[in-house]
């Protein structure tokens, strides 16, 4: 089991923790100071042509074409004639005789 820290020690142990964040807090402070090379004056530009304008949007698509539907026949609805001339009717002819079963034992 842990013995309690007296006072004293627990002090201690806090200012040197207070220390170890504030070293820290220095330190990534300095990683991100000012690049001096960077922060130099800054050059003047050499004149150039205006940046041109930003192309305009495309012109919409040319609606369809309309199609000029004609008007339905008086003929709609009727049955067509028949291409081909009727067929004369058939026959009823009686049928043929089945062949008589084989005999047995031939099998």
């Amino acid at each position: 089991m842990a013995t309690p820290l007296d006072p004293d020690r627990l002090a201690r142990l806090r200012a040197r923790l207070v220390a170890i964040a504030g070293a820290a807090v220095a330190t990534a402070a300095c990683t991100h100071a000012p690049d001096p090379v960077v922060n130099r004056p800054v050059e003047p530009t050499v004149n150039r042509p205006a940046d041109p304008p930003p192309n305009p949007p495309p012109p919409p698509p040319p609606p369809p074409p309309t199609v000029d539907v004609p008007a339905p026949s008086p003929d709609v609805g009727t049955i067509p004639p028949p291409i081909n001339p009727p067929m004369p009717p058939t026959i009823n002819r009686p049928m043929p005789p089945r062949r008589p079963p084989p005999p047995p034992g031939n099998g």
